[in-house]
Order: structure tokens, then C-alpha cells, then sequence
């Protein structure tokens, strides 16, 4: 689990009387504040189950990009966006390891 805080600009387009296209894109920041690590790798110990200790798998910062689009039909909101980690979160394992996330957004404007 990570708490993000994205910073995204956005540009909206209006296609017809109250409807309109969102695009939007950024760099975010992340910290990891909780998840247990659940696999049969060798080189995760069967005990080692808190990723982001000081021991654990992974490093709790993380950072990178993201993009999405959307809509709005007047009060109602819809998008589907990605995130991609430009930061190795390995710790400890060889190779590297970067966050992705694939999301959608479903949402009413009061």
C-alpha cells in the first residue's frame, strides 16, 4: 500500500453542451505505509513479510509518471489512467523492480 500524491495538469476540451473530454498528466510521489510480501522466491524469506521495514524487499519511497483521460458529463465523471515508477524499489534483490498501476476513476461533482 502506498500513499501517492499526484500532481497532474489537466486540459479540458468541450465536445458537446455539458460533456467534455479530460486530458491529464504529471509526476507523483509515493511512500509505502503497509502490504506483506506473499511469494516463493528465493530470495524472499518465508518470515519476511513487511516489504517496506528496513530489512524488507522493497524501499518505501517511489516517484515517477502518469497519464489519464477522462470525461464529464455534467455533474458525473469517468477516466482511466497509468502511473509508472521511474524509481528502483529493490532492496536486496538483484535486478530492479518499478511500480505500475493501471486505474479508474468513477465519480459525482457537488
Amino acid at each position: 500500500m502506498y500513499l501517492q500524491i499526484p500532481i497532474h495538469y489537466a486540459y479540458k476540451v468541450d465536445v458537446t453542451p455539458g460533456m467534455r473530454v479530460v486530458l491529464h498528466g504529471g509526476p507523483y510521489v509515493a511512500y509505502g505505509i503497509g502490504g506483506s510480501v506473499k511469494a516463493n522466491f528465493a530470495w524472499i524469506e518465508e518470515s519476511d513479510n513487511k516489504p517496506f521495514s528496513k530489512d524488507g524487499v522493497y524501499k518505501p519511497f517511489d516517484a515517477g509518471l502518469g497519464i489519464g483521460v477522462g470525461a464529464e458529463f455534467g455533474a458525473i465523471l469517468v477516466g482511466l489512467g497509468w502511473d509508472m515508477g521511474l524509481v528502483d524499489i529493490a532492496r536486496n534483490i538483484e535486478g530492479s523492480v518499478r511500480n505500475q498501476n493501471a486505474y479508474l476513476t468513477v465519480g459525482y461533482r457537488f
